[in-house]
């Protein structure tokens, strides 16, 4: 039997069951559904809204009427409602980014307590920059595994506490810079 192993960093609180929704688009993702064991094994509901979006170009062929006429921005919103997730997480490429945005923004006018939380290469890129967007309330430099579980179990009412090592928070609209610290090494135990 496997279990999940991290670098041995032990969340400040263990905090109530969280419900935890990742958005994402085009392929699968490994990284998200690593995460989403993480979260899982600490006993949080993990659901998954994704969009395929055959037809834009990646990976299979661009044909924007059909992308138009296919978009699945409106079904990951109303899964997003009926779920009335805690926390909601994108993983962030630059191709994507605009595309998470419109998706965040989308859900925070359906779900105004609900915390964007963004990742991704495209956030480590350019965090000052993914910050200055309103609708994304907290971003996570870097390997996710522990900053992720820590921010879950630690937001409450939508309000993510300062502090939390490689995770970015937003204070009366001004990003304020966590902890950074090294990435850990994680891995799965036999």
């Amino acid at each position: 039997m496997n279990s999940l192993a991290t670098s041995g960093h032990r969340s400040r609180a263990a905090g109530r069951p969280r419900r935890v929704l990742f958005v994402f688009n085009s392929n699968e993702h490994l990284g998200i559904t690593w995460l989403s064991a993480v979260l899982k094994a600490a006993g949080h509901e993990v659901r998954l809204a994704f969009d395929p979006q055959p037809f834009l170009g990646e990976p299979l062929v661009s044909i924007p009427a059909l992308a138009r006429l296919l978009d699945g921005t409106g079904h990951i919103v109303e899964t997003a409602r009926r779920f009335e997730p805690d926390i909601v997480c994108y993983s962030c490429y630059t191709s994507n980014f605009r595309w998470m945005l419109a998706v965040a923004s989308a859900i925070k006018r359906c779900l105004p307590r609900a915390t964007n939380v963004f990742g991704g290469v495209h956030v480590l890129a350019a965090p000052e920059v993914v910050m200055t967007h309103p609708q994304v309330d907290a971003i996570v430099l870097g390997e996710a595994f522990d900053a992720l579980a820590e921010l879950v179990a630690l937001t409450e009412g939508g309000k993510v506490p300062p502090g939390i090592p490689n995770v970015w928070t937003r204070e009366g609209g001004r990003a304020q810079h966590g902890v950074e610290e090294a990435p850990g090494s994680h891995h799965v135990e036999r």
